[in-house]
């Protein structure tokens, strides 16, 4: 239970769908970050570096090292913040190809993470982007604020040389929108929590959807050094592992003096009949 006048830390990774030195998109991320609700930390991840999207990079050698990167930030961050340019009536090149390397695998980083979409362009504001973003993200489940939306017309006419925003309405709905954001997290946190862990990815994507309808909030991972520091800091209620992590290493010992329920499981099938067992 929060104490009354505690301040909850939440972390929100954000990212820009535009490359230039003087970005709108970009600028508008940095002032987010200055009207955050108390508690809240913005960090901007670099997206620019990624390579075009192919699967037979990961296939044959893992994830790329920028990919690598931003999957653990997002993996450990609470929320995600994005800001969007509008190119032919679309999403930015940059910015999708970063939904592509985020959103594959059953331990996608993306899945059911809170967030918010803004977005700075010409007379329409990004309107079409931004629709376009949340058909690519519903794929992996985003919980994306529907409101308040935050639609910069004519970009250039509000913000000054150096690339600071000067209109105050806008500065305000920024700071709706990441208010908005912060209690679609502390939501989020207030749900029961479980962790799956597994290398199958049958077991990755299909107990997280089983665990999520029947109450719980959901990570899934194949990280064991990750599991164990989420059991460490007490939060867990509940880890499904695959029988190899539990066997090799500190998995089952960390459950037991944290008192997280732990069900081991190679299969989807009978999942929830085991489930039904320690509830």
């Amino acid at each position: 239970m929060v104490n009354k006048g505690e301040i909850i830390e939440t972390s929100v990774i954000a990212m820009s769908g535009s490359l230039r030195r003087k970005s709108y998109n970009t600028a508008l991320l940095r002032h987010a970050a200055l009207v955050a609700p108390a508690g809240m930390k913005v960090e901007l991840a670099e997206i620019g570096d990624f390579p075009l999207f192919n699967s037979d990079l990961h296939d044959e050698d893992g994830y790329p090292e920028p990919v690598a990167r931003v999957r653990r930030q997002l993996l450990e961050a609470d929320g995600l913040l994005l800001a969007t340019p509008e190119y032919n009536r679309s999403v930015s090149g940059v910015l999708k190809n970063a939904i592509d390397w985020l959103s594959t695998g059953g331990d996608s980083p993306l899945t059911r993470k809170p967030a918010a979409i803004m977005g700075a362009g010409g007379r329409l504001g990004t309107a079409q982007s931004q629709g376009a973003l949340r058909i690519a993200l519903a794929h992996n489940d985003v919980q994306v604020l529907v409101r308040p939306e935050v639609l910069v017309v004519n970009a250039w006419t509000h913000f000054d040389e150096d690339m600071n925003l000067t209109d105050d309405r806008i500065a305000e709905q920024l700071r709706r929108l990441l208010f908005g954001l912060d209690g679609q997290i502390r939501l989020h946190k207030s749900r029961l929590q479980a962790v799956v862990l597994a290398s199958s990815d049958a077991i990755l994507t299909g107990l997280p959807r089983l665990l999520y309808e029947a109450g719980y909030e959901v990570t899934a991972t194949s990280d064991g050094d990750w599991a164990a520091a989420q059991l460490e800091s007490g939060n867990v209620a509940l880890l499904v592992s695959e029988p190899q992590f539990v066997e090799f290493g500190s998995i089952n010992e960390l459950a037991t003096a944290t008192g997280t329920k732990l069900v081991v499981t190679d299969a989807v099938a009978g999942f929830l009949d085991q489930l039904d067992g320690i509830r």
